[in-house]
């Protein structure tokens, strides 16, 4: 009987049905298993309970009772309630520096060694953010109830951070309090002063906060007032104690903040008054009666030792009992290092203390709490994490009672610790099973987490057991159980416990006297229900338990020692005595006798029934004689079954007995050659565990299953072997399988999933999978921070590790975990799995009087922070909060989002505060304008006050807090009682009563709806304007739109242009002469012209009345100045005059440079290269020839013009002098570009001249407004000297914001790219502890050829195409990263789709790598897509096989791919049919057929002697010929792969056979096959193609031979041949058709010969053609070989016509330079052509050129648009502009929007549309100031009637079809407007055209804004109506 499974997938790869044999559903009798593939493995952690491993920081949640630790590697471990545990790890191991819950939400905050705060989502297990924090951080705290986070660090300064829950990102909070602000008038030492503690005062921890710094000062700071209100310690402490003394350990010691306990690193401990909440700001003069002494001082002996305190830690307690727990630093060795003392409000001179004596120094401590249901009360543990990583555990209560009773006459005992351990390993487990799916599991019963978890104790709490009840419940029968673990311990006690869930649920306990002896040994069988178990003494107990089910009333399991006492559930107990201790133990097949090995050597088979001992044989092994390893089975020997019982020996020594007798078979043992410790020995079945045929069907006998076995498994600590079974058994090693360790020992072995797979485990924390019996790697995993050790002689193993037939391990470490791991993907071991990994109870009751704070007084529930949080509120509490804690809350918000201080807050957003109320209101929309309007009133500048840009951001925020949650908020029909909120809140905003006074709201709505009235008139009045705009246009003549990729325009400029500047926003271009003219040109867009502009600049007048040299006087740059761009222009001279050019003013209005510059450094030097280094254009930067960098100070825009008597005095010197080396080496500065960023980030980048040769040609510096002495400069190492640079941009639509790259071109060429973000982020850390890593440069390459191309294939016009799917091109785009984009990947996302078919791709491109990698590309478009990307394997599938291919073939119709390496290995791959399954979104080919795929049907290899260079199919596809650079012609049939022959050719000068081709040829009257073949030397040689023998003895080759590229058989008379041939059919190897001709091509010359001749060995040239202007480098036929296509190393292609070699066309690729390849190396270029003549050259790893040989023949779908590199309707996002240099104050005064009213009135000229800036324009500048003169407000009203006087007669002006005489009035008037004659110059109306052009699309988006602000304006009236509606409704009912 056979099965047929039908697969179907849902989306999990995952398709196998695991049972306890894992795959008995798959096997059928009489076929093979299926393998063990890789996709079906994912060895991972399942369940980690227990301790980690190295942790060194604790942190609790006193309200969800969950306590976390970190470890120094960056491993996380929750403990929640009800025993459930949690594992995060960080993506770096590296240690944490601190770690806080935020209480009662699901986050918890964790700082690691390189300052990275690391925000986890615990219930999601999950890392949800990490924010890298610049600089060093000291000190952290969390302001519980609130997401707000205070950071200290080590400059002394305070930070805000705010986790914004919504978004799961951290944001740096404008509030800071740097160290100068919080020393007040301090006279500190200011050095060393860290921020050490950041403590929120009790009962004020929205107000006040306590900062003590590490030289011991302690600072009171006011949050609102933004002060220090109170200082002590520092300097006073030190002249106090006449030593220096450094901070380490502080906290409260007080419920109200009135004392700080603060510890020193010389080991004192001091305690610290502090004004209290209810004490009022102290004014400064009261500050220095303040910093009086410590209030008391604790002398514990900490000071005597010198020990430092590391650790602080204060309870509360009623009474006098309130504690201080003190730990001193580890590293040092004391009795007393953590100690207890009695420290409340009245504090004694003698104090009562209570050393505790820890088992070892420890790091941390804390108390973890546990609520008593019963009584109420809190029940805390006193938890001490031990520096070794153990935990150890104090009853809380206790020690307190000791302290308040130890003075009594009856001291109570002194607490002791506990040790945290794991209750399954007391005492330790020695040997172990698991058993999962239980193939006798009937059924189970699914309980209750909650109630599951209580049968376990918890690891922290000292009185588990007595709280939980018992752990056991009532026992019936083990088929209750889905998984079963079974443990044998040190004492000799075995413990059965349910694993079902990940808890260890005890089922049993052994209650009888134990035997003492530990357990080595355990072999359970529960279908024949027999437990066996042996010892270290010999003894092997063998019980049988009783048919179940069991008695309801047995709780336990008693196993027990002999069979003398009864039991409910033990039948019969057997006692055997065997020679030495048991160590290994295996049952036969029917499990009617059992096979011990011991430690001794001795193999003893025991017959159960008796129990009899069959016999005892003992192996003399060489090293070692101690059995680890036994089994039964069968083998064929010499054509006979014999069932025989393998034995592994400690030494790896393999053995073989006779199972019924014991005969040891093989004299002489199978043994590695480095014998090592073995753990497994296990019987494999080459051919499936169904076995063959007539021996399954036998059923073999007592001994074994009656399958013979083939192999035999060996694993080792250093190696796994698997040797063939029937050499063991006669003694001859033959090793088919083996695999050596060498980054690991390997500690434990056992096979899997019906013997397909086997896992390892390592020493180190890896686990393997590999494939049996083939040993390859299918996956390995890494458990981080797990280390195990082997076990030693004559000690008990420190861990137990085993696993389940399904591949699910549990690896128990010592005393402290337990980690279950699970190698079959998708499987589910577990119930429970997700309750036993929640930590987080997300809707948590919270007791009443259980505070997340210790220190909180009783009477501190009063205070406004007790509520702060809705998420941290008990559900029996009211749900609304307390007015003082919401306004308390909404305070802290407001002060936190302002920068107190401003200096260094310039960078930062505007956020409003109480100041300036955040309320929108209603009066604030004045659009009919203030009296006194501002010069930059914009067209929203009427809301008042300045407040608007405020009030918008945060509009929609208040909306929220008045319940309405829209942006735009609308009138609804829902109850009244719904909006109170809003309704109220505008009613209180107005000043009126809630009871029905509706006079004010009224007026409100009169107010709104005349604004709306007049913003819908704006609207229109635009749509006027832009309608009679358009009218204007329509006269003159219509926009040309239309893109083209030709040069539109040439022209000739009289003279040496020297500098060239657009004048950006418009089409004007400043030219800079030789002479030192400046000339204004303007490219006319319509007619494609450039117009030499009257405006002009002449030398002379630039000059003024400066008496410079006017000697090479040249124009270098021309800069117009930043904010006055249209105003002024800067204009700098070759010999460094520097002049500022008013252009309405037509003259010079500052000078500087030039002489100047000269008489104040005595030397002379010429101008190479300026930037401006300013936002408003106030500082130029200026390199020279001779190396020097100066900052020159210009006038910015908001000077005034200075007069010829004031331009004398601005000729000061330079602003600063930058030292960055270059004139050290008289390196002219090249390049300058300046960068403009917020804050201090500004920066210059300088580039060198390339001529000269220094490290540091390319540097960065800081250049901002604060210019400093010293510079901060980065020198960065370009691979070569560099010609150019650039500032690349890129905006990322997700944050909005630009992400730009630092493009540098090099000498050579080469494009490098750095990242502008990592270059600007060095700068500002530079002078950091801890700088961030240099920036480097990523190399510009093609994503194609990395590693490089060796070898392609290019197939266009797919033959198997069927359909296509034409995907838009964005998308499409995407799939490959782009080149500049250093995180392009990240962006972009997968490369790759579901992959199906190949039919769906019209192109493809296939490319062999140096790496054995070969990727096939969709290149249906110009862009190749990645389609499939696979690694070539080697022969054991682990990874790349590393050797370079050198040979590619592909038959897309027969399914096939060939490749062939430089080894000399030709891999032919078989596909399956198409399609393929829809979820293969890749593929690989495998290196063997061993492995299943999706796609590869079959993959088999061939060896052929010598490295591949060409490989060619035969004509039906069943051969293949290879040949190699030895000279090796190889024919292969694919069908075994069986090699027919292989023949060597011996050429004269080279043997190398670099092409072939399969083909028929007419000889004497004869058709016959033949293979012709050419070698490297341009011989051409003849086989025959079915025995190989040559058939030309004599080559035939030219007289001056050359590398040959292709041999190639044509026919004279077409491919179609000749008829009788042609109708033959020919056979295998030819297509049947005739040939006559012979094409040879080499890097000289082309030849046609005479094919027959050829043949013959004799040379007849038909026709040849020699290159003599170049090289050729490849060669190829095209088009049914009618075409030659040949491409030159000088990028020359050439068409010539088959056979006669005539050239049909020629073209040279400008720039591309090929080589041809060199002995011994790779190709530097990849080129291929496909049969259709496309072309695909990659040269190197820079370009990729594509060509087309065909007329008019279209390659690519998308080719227009891969070539469309302008975006015509472009929409650019805010915030993007075109240069740099914008400001952000710029920004803001851009982004408000002017209204027009109608105080003016006056004719609206098209000159008034000045959109683009007016002469004077205000700060304010707005969207429509650039209307000049202020006449728009008026003239939008008058605009219709001036429009009837000038002819036009409908308000809306339309072009209509009249004559032409009607419209002379409105065309004559725009002619004289504008100043030309009536004649016919159409100049000055092209002009006007353009103008209006422009203005047309500016006044669409005055028409969007407007209505913008109407909506707006609609909101408040709808909220208005709201008013009146509900106040009517007061009044009615009142």
């Amino acid at each position: 009987m056979s099965y047929n499974v039908v697969v179907v997938d849902v989306g999990l790869r995952f398709w196998r049905s695991i049972s306890s044999s894992c795959r008995s559903l798959f096997e059928s009798p009489g076929g093979n298993r299926d393998a063990l593939k890789s996709d079906e493995v994912n060895p991972r952690p399942v369940f980690h309970y227990g301790l980690l491993s190295g942790c060194n920081l604790l942190a609790h949640d006193p309200i969800q009772k969950t306590l976390a630790m970190s470890t120094t590697d960056g491993r996380i471990k929750l403990f929640g309630q009800d025993n459930t545990q949690a594992v995060m790890e960080s993506p770096e191991a590296v240690p944490s520096k601190f770690l806080q819950f935020i209480h009662n939400q699901p986050f918890l905050i964790n700082i690691n060694a390189k300052d990275h705060i690391e925000v986890w989502d615990i219930e999601k297990k999950s890392l949800a953010h990490v924010h890298v924090y610049k600089g060093e951080i000291t000190s952290f705290t969390v302001l519980q109830r609130t997401f707000y986070m205070y950071v200290g660090d080590s400059f002394g300064n305070v930070s805000v951070l705010k986790f914004e829950k919504e978004s799961c990102d951290i944001v740096q909070m404008n509030y800071r309090i740097p160290y100068s602000a919080s020393h007040g008038n301090s006279t500190e030492d200011l050095s060393d002063a860290a921020a050490m503690y950041i403590l929120p005062q009790p009962a004020a921890e929205s107000k006040r906060i306590l900062i003590i710094y590490r030289n011991g000062l302690v600072t009171l700071w006011s949050i609102q007032d933004s002060k220090t209100i109170f200082t002590t310690g520092g300097t006073l402490m030190h002249s106090l104690n006449h030593d220096t003394k450094k901070v380490t350990a502080a906290c409260w010691a007080c419920p109200f903040g009135s004392k700080v306990v603060i510890g020193y690193n010389n080991g004192e401990l001091l305690i610290w008054s502090v004004p209290d909440s209810k004490t009022e700001s102290a004014t400064d003069k009261e500050l220095s009666g303040t910093q009086s002494g410590p209030l008391f001082k604790l002398n514990l002996g900490y000071k005597l030792d010198k020990i430092p305190i590391a650790r602080l830690k204060w309870v509360y307690a009623d009474g006098k009992a309130s504690r201080l727990y003190v730990l001193g630093a580890s590293d040092f060795s004391s009795a007393n290092l953590l100690q207890v003392v009695i420290i409340n409000d009245q504090i004694e001179s003698r104090t009562t203390k209570l050393p505790i004596a820890a088992p070892e120094q420890c790091v941390d401590m804390e108390i973890v709490s546990s609520y008593n249901e019963q009584n109420k009360h809190k029940e805390d543990c006193f938890v001490v994490l031990g520096k070794s990583g153990q935990v150890y555990v104090y009853d809380d209560v206790a020690i307190e009672k000791y302290l308040v009773q130890s003075q009594s006459k009856s001291p109570p005992s002194l607490p002791k610790e506990v040790k945290v351990r794991i209750p399954y390993a007391d005492p330790c487990i020695t040997v172990a099973k698991f058993i999962t799916d239980n193939p006798c599991m009937l059924s189970s019963a699914d309980e209750d987490y909650t109630l599951l978890s209580k049968k376990l104790p918890s690891l922290f709490w000292l009185d588990a057991k007595q709280k939980d009840g018992s752990s056991s419940t009532g026992f019936s029968s083990f088929s209750n159980f889905k998984n079963i673990y079974i443990t044998g311990h040190s004492n000799g006690a075995i413990n059965f416990w349910d694993a079902s869930s990940p808890l260890l649920i005890p089922i049993s306990e052994d209650d009888e006297a134990l035997s003492g002896v530990p357990l080595t040994a355990l072999c359970y069988d529960m279908e024949a229900r027999l437990l066996i178990s042996g010892d270290q003494s010999g003894t092997v107990r063998i019980f049988k338990f009783k048919p179940e089910p069991y008695a309801t009333e047995s709780s336990f399991l008693s196993l027990q020692g002999s069979s003398k006492k009864g039991s409910n559930i033990i039948q019969s107990v057997k006692l055997v005595k065997v020679n030495g201790a048991v160590l290994s133990i295996v049952t036969s097949h029917d499990s009617k006798y059992i096979a011990v090995g011991s430690d001794k050597g001795y193999v003893s088979v025991i017959d159960i029934g008796g129990p009899t001992l069959l016999y005892e044989r003992r192996i003399a092994s060489e090293l070692s004689t101690a059995v680890v390893s036994l089994q039964f089975g069968m083998c064929s020997l010499h054509g006979f079954e014999k069932s025989v019982l393998v034995a592994a020996t400690k030494d790896s020594s393999a053995w073989a007995l006779e199972s019924e007798t014991g005969n040891i078979l093989n004299t002489s043992p199978v043994h590695p050659k480095q014998p090592s410790k073995a753990l497994l020995i296990h019987m494999l079945d080459e051919q499936g565990t169904s076995g063959r045929g007539s021996n399954a069907s036998k059923g073999g006998n007592s001994f074994d299953d009656g399958i013979v076995k083939d192999l035999l498994l060996m694993c080792s600590e250093k190696a796994t072997y698997v040797y063939s079974l029937p050499h063991v058994v006669q003694g001859v090693k033959k090793v088919c399988y083996k695999k050596k360790f060498t980054s690991s020992v390997c500690c434990w072995a056992s096979t899997c999933c019906s013997d397909t797979g086997l896992v390892l485990v390592f020493t180190n924390g890896k686990i393997e999978i590999r494939s049996l019996p083939d040993l390859s790697l299918l996956k390995a995993t890494s458990i981080r921070g797990l280390t195990l050790s082997t076990s030693k002689p004559n000690s008990l193993p420190d861990s137990s590790i085993c696993a389940s037939q399904n591949g699910d391990i549990i690896m128990v470490n010592g005393d402290q975990e337990v980690i279950i791991a699970s190698a079959i993907l998708h499987r589910e071991i577990f119930r429970h799995l997700d309750s036993a990994t929640n930590v987080y109870i997300k809707d948590l009751i919270v007791p009443q009087g259980i505070h997340s704070d210790h220190p909180i007084h009783k009477e501190k529930k009063k205070g406004i922070f007790s509520s702060m949080i809705k998420g941290s509120k008990p559900k029996h509490e009211p749900e609304t909060e307390p007015e003082s804690a919401r306004e308390s809350f909404e305070e802290l918000s407001t002060l936190f989002s302002v920068a107190n201080f401003p200096l260094e807050s310039e960078s930062r957003e505007y956020v409003p505060t109480d100041e300036d109320d955040v309320e929108l209101d209603i009066d604030d929309i004045d659009i009919d304008g203030p009296e006194d309007k501002p010069k930059g009133n914009a067209m929203m500048a009427a809301l008042n006050k300045k407040k608007l840009t405020s009030k918008f951001n945060a509009f929609k925020g208040k909306l929220k807090e008045m319940n309405v949650k829209k942006e735009k908020v609308q009138v609804k029909e829902e109850p009244v009682d719904e909006k109170t909120g809003s309704v109220d809140e505008i009613k209180k905003k107005y000043g009126f009563t809630l009871t029905g006074d509706t006079s004010a709201a009224k007026m409100a709505q009169n107010k709104l709806s005349e604004n709306i009235k007049k913003l819908k008139g704006i609207n229109l009045r635009t749509a006027e304007m832009q309608d009679n705009a358009q009218t204007f246009s329509s006269m003159a003549k219509e926009v040309w739109d239309i893109e083209k990729k030709s040069l539109a325009h040439v022209h000739v400029y009289k003279g040496e242009i020297t500098s060239f500047t657009v004048l950006q926003r418009t089409f004007y271009m400043y030219v800079g002469d030789s002479f030192g003219n400046v000339s204004v040109l303007k490219f006319d867009k319509e007619s494609c012209d450039i117009v030499q502009m009257n405006y002009r600049i002449p030398f002379s007048a630039s000059h003024g009345n400066s008496t410079e040299d006017l000697s090479d006087a040249a124009v270098m740059y021309i800069l117009p100045q930043p904010a006055a761009e249209s105003k002024r222009i800067l204009i700098i001279y070759r010999n460094g005059l520097v002049t500022l050019w008013s252009i309405q003013d037509s003259k010079t209005i500052f000078t500087t440079g030039g002489t100047l510059m000269h008489s104040l450094n005595h030397d002379t030097k010429k101008v190479t290269a300026a930037r401006w280094a300013c936002p408003f254009g106030s500082k130029v930067v200026i390199g020279y020839n001779n190396g020097e960098l100066l900052i020159w100070s210009v006038p910015d825009s908001k000077t005034e013009s200075a007069t010829d008597k004031e331009l004398s005095g601005t000729q000061s010197g330079p602003l600063f002098k930058l030292n960055l080396g270059y004139k050290l080496d008289k390196i002219p500065i090249a390049r300058l570009k300046w960068v403009y960023a917020d804050g201090k980030a500004s920066r210059l980048y300088v580039l060198g001249a390339s001529d000269f040769s220094s490290a540091n040609l390319l540097q960065v510096v800081i250049i901002n407004d604060q210019i400093e002495s010293r510079t901060t400069k980065l020198p960065i190492a370009a691979p070569e000297q560099c010609v150019d640079m650039e500032i690349v941009s890129s905006y990322n639509e997700q944050n909005k914001h630009k992400e730009d790259c630092f493009v540098v071109l090099g000498k050579s060429g080469q494009v490098y790219v750095y990242d502008d973000v990592a270059i600007e982020k060095y700068l500002v850390q530079s002078q950091s502890k801890s700088p961030p890593s240099l920036p480097k440069e990523v190399k510009v390459r093609i994503p194609y050829a990395d590693p490089c191309i060796t070898v392609a294939k290019f197939i266009t016009d797919n033959p198997c195409m069927l359909s296509s799917a034409d995907e838009d091109y964005t998308l499409l785009s995407k799939k490959i990263p782009s080149l500049f984009w250093l995180d392009a990947k990240q962006k972009d996302g997968s490369s790759s789709t579901g992959f199906s078919s190949f039919s769906n791709f019209k192109n493809i491109y296939i490319t062999g790598h140096s790496n054995g990698a070969i990727n096939f590309w969709d290149a249906s478009s110009p862009l190749l897509i990645p389609v499939v990307s696979f690694n070539q394997q080697s022969e054991d599938d682990e990874a790349l096989s590393g050797v370079p291919l050198t040979a590619l073939c592909y038959d897309m119709e027969a399914r096939l791919l060939i490749s062939g390496d430089q080894s000399g290995t030709v891999r032919i791959f078989k596909f399956k049919p198409e399609p393929y399954a829809t979820e293969s979104s890749f593929l690989s080919l495998q290196g063997s057929s061993k492995k299943g795929s999706n796609i590869i049907q079959s993959v088999k290899l061939v060896k052929v002697n010598g490295a591949v260079l060409s490989i060619v199919t035969s004509h039906d596809s069943k051969y293949i010929a290879v040949g190699s650079d030895k000279g090796y012609v190889s024919v292969i049939d694919i069908g075994g792969p069986t090699l027919l022959y292989e023949r060597r050719i011996a050429s004269e000068l080279s043997t190398a056979v670099v092409s072939l081709q399969f083909g028929m040829c007419s000889l004497h009257g004869f058709e016959k096959s033949v293979l012709v073949a050419a070698t490297k030397d341009s011989s051409a040689w003849a086989l025959e193609s079915e025995t190989g023998n040559i058939l030309n003895t004599s080559p035939v080759h030219p007289k001056q031979p050359s590398k040959a590229l292709l041999i190639h058989m044509l026919d004279e008379q077409g491919t179609s041949g000749r008829g009788s041939n042609a109708s033959k059919g020919g056979n295998s190897f030819d297509d049947g058709i005739v040939k006559d001709l012979l094409l040879m091509c080499s890097e000289k010359a082309t030849y046609v010969y005479s094919l027959p001749h050829v043949v013959q060995g004799v040379k007849k040239v038909c026709y040849k053609k020699k290159f003599t202007s170049s090289v050729c480098c490849w060669a190829s036929t095209c088009c049914s070989d009618t075409g030659l296509v040949l491409v030159f190393t000088n990028g020359k292609i050439e068409i010539r016509s088959l056979p006669d070699l005539s050239l049909l066309k020629a073209t040279s690729i400008r720039g591309l330079t090929l080589s041809t390849s060199k002995p011994n190396s790779l190709p530097d270029s990849s080129i291929c052509v496909s049969q259709n003549g496309d072309i695909i050259m990659v040269n190197g790893d820079q370009e990729v050129i594509i060509a087309s040989v065909i007329l008019h023949r279209e390659i690519f779908r998308h080719l227009d648009s891969a070539t469309n590199v302008y975006i015509k309707d472009l929409i650019v996002p805010q915030g993007i502009h075109s240069d740099h240099t914008i400001h952000k104050e710029k920004k803001k005064s851009e982004s408000r929007e002017y209204i027009p009213t109608d105080e003016d009135d006056g004719e609206l000229d098209i000159d008034d549309i000045d959109i683009d800036g007016p002469e004077d324009k205000p700060k304010g500048n707005t969207m429509m100031a650039a209307l000049n003169k202020k006449k728009l407000t008026s003239k939008f009203n008058a605009f219709k009637g001036k429009l009837k006087e000038m002819n036009v007669k409908k308000e809306k002006v339309q072009v209509k079809e009249e004559p032409v005489d009607e419209k002379t009035g409105s065309v004559d008037e725009i002619k004289k407007k504008y100043g030309f004659t009536l004649t016919g110059d159409a100049s000055a109306a092209k002009m006007a055209q353009n103008k209006l052009s422009e203005n047309i699309k500016k006044l669409k988006g005055i028409n969007l804004r407007t209505a913008e602000m109407q909506d707006n304006a609609q909101t408040f009236s709808s909220m208005a109506k709201e008013v009146l509606r509900t106040t009517e409704n007061d009044r009615r009912t009142s």
